[in-house]
């Protein structure tokens, strides 16, 4: 039999087709030609498959064995991407590895399932496994860049009750951030939060429908105990400070957002609906929120916040 030309190795028919239980392993010397790590130990991962026994009773058996690594391997991928997941500072980016990760398990089916079908016989059963073996070695190596150069630093946040009121014990006074000269005041007739440094009127900002009434607010109701205005400070650096801003939105719902008192026109870091209520603590240094969503898994939906220390 001749042998296969290196040029062929480069497409994807090249790489899987030499991958049949007829024995069209690649030479010695075209694997060590080839660098890529993930088509380098796809390579091995065939040959063991060959070597071992228990693989040996048919023709798609070769196919079955390389499923059965995809799935150890998958199940890694799975650790690691969870002690990534701790890692990360912000719900946002946690939701950019959840999404990629997702993406990336789409794009492996599509394309692997692809190969499968073409032409759907026993040959591209096995070329179907080997791709979706590859690819899970690829994504090996995706996460290991991750885990040797995602470094993110979190702070930790503590909640300012001095500074902070409730809906029931809002009032039309200023309100002095300890430490600061900033202060805050809620207006409540135009349901408008005013923030001013010293004597300084730095803006304001809409407060949606307002707080829960008086009454509410005091008995308790609808979730009212969430309603307010809280401050939040780094620990670690007392000049960063973020204002938590729980208003009623819509009938049954709730809007929390995350506001730079310095800058009450910039962009929240953080802006969160509950349809149907929301409830929000303080857990180990990390803004924790709770959206109330019968829409959700569970009827609820968990959104997280806890910032990036700075150089």
């Amino acid at each position: 039999m001749s042998t296969m030309p290196r040029n062929s190795l480069r497409s994807c028919r090249g790489r899987f087709s030499s991958l049949v239980l007829l024995g069209l392993l690649l030479s010695a010397p075209a694997l060590a030609a080839d660098t890529d790590t993930p088509d380098t130990e796809l390579q091995a991962a065939v040959q063991a498959c060959h070597e071992d026994p228990a693989w040996r009773v048919g023709g798609a058996a070769i196919g079955d064995c390389l499923i059965e690594r995809t799935r150890d391997i998958d199940r890694d991928l799975t650790r690691r991407l969870q002690a990534l997941t701790a890692r990360i500072c912000t719900h946002r980016d946690e939701k950019v590895l959840q999404d990629g990760a997702a993406l990336w398990s789409l794009r492996r089916d599509l394309e692997c399932d692809l190969v499968t079908r073409s032409p759907g016989n026993t040959p591209a059963f096995v070329n179907g496994a080997a791709c979706r073996l590859r690819s899970a070695f690829q994504r090996q190596a995706d996460l290991g860049f991750l885990e040797d150069y995602m470094t993110p630093r979190c702070a930790r946040f503590e909640h300012l009750e001095a500074a902070s009121r409730t809906a029931a014990s809002l009032t039309d006074d200023s309100v002095p951030i300890e430490g600061t000269p900033l202060s805050w005041r809620v207006e409540r007739t135009s349901a408008t939060l005013r923030l001013a440094s010293g004597t300084e009127d730095l803006g304001e900002v809409p407060l949606d429908q307002g707080f829960c009434d008086a009454e509410a607010a005091t008995d308790g109701d609808d979730g009212c105990a969430a309603d307010g205005i809280h401050v939040i400070r780094n620990a670690g650096n007392s000049d960063e400070l973020w204002l938590l801003v729980v208003t009623r939105k819509g009938v049954h719902g709730q809007r929390a957002r995350l506001l730079d008192p310095r800058w009450p026109e910039a962009t929240p870091e953080l802006d969160v609906t509950g349809p149907y209520g929301l409830d929000w603590a303080m857990d180990d240094g990390r803004l924790v929120v709770t959206l109330h969503d019968p829409d959700a898994p569970g009827g609820q939906e968990t959104v997280w916040w806890q910032g990036v220390e700075e150089d």
